[in-house]
C-alpha cells in the first residue's frame, strides 16, 4: 500500500467518526430540543460506527500482519496505544466529569452521577 492510498483510508476513517459524531448529535438535540440535524435523527442506524471498526482492523492487519506467527512483543505495542490514548481520554473524562455534577440535566437520570454509583459501591 502506498503512501496515497493509507492517507486516503485514514481520511475515511476520519469522515467516519466524523459522520458517527453528527449522528450523535442529531440524536441528542431532537432528544433534548426537538430539533431534527439534518433530518438524521429518525434514522435507527448509520452504519459509519461499523464501518471504522472494519477499516481500522484492516489497517491494523496491513501495518502489523506480518508480524503474525513471529516472536512480537505485545507489551511495546500496548504501551504505544496507552500513552497515544489514555491522556486524551483522561482530560476529557477530568472536563466532562465535572459538568455531570454541576448541571445534572446533562445526564440520563440520577443514577449515574449519585457517588456510589460511581465508586460502585452497592
Amino acid at each position: 500500500m502506498n503512501n496515497n492510498q493509507r492517507i486516503v483510508l485514514q481520511a475515511s476513517r476520519g469522515a467516519a467518526a466524523f459522520f458517527v459524531l453528527l449522528f450523535h448529535t442529531s440524536a441528542m438535540s431532537f432528544k433534548y430540543y426537538q430539533y431534527d440535524l439534518l433530518g438524521i435523527s429518525a434514522i435507527g442506524r448509520s452504519g459509519g460506527v461499523d464501518f471504522f471498526f472494519v477499516l481500522t482492523g484492516f489497517l491494523l492487519y496491513h501495518t502489523y500482519g506480518h508480524k503474525i506467527g513471529t516472536k512480537m512483543s505485545v507489551l511495546p505495542y500496548l504501551s504505544n496505544r496507552l500513552i497515544c490514548i489514555y491522556p486524551f481520554y483522561w482530560l476529557i473524562t477530568l472536563v466532562v466529569l465535572p459538568v455531570y455534577f454541576l448541571v445534572p440535566s446533562c445526564s440520563y437520570g440520577y443514577d449515574e452521577t449519585h457517588k456510589d454509583t460511581i465508586l460502585n459501591i452497592s
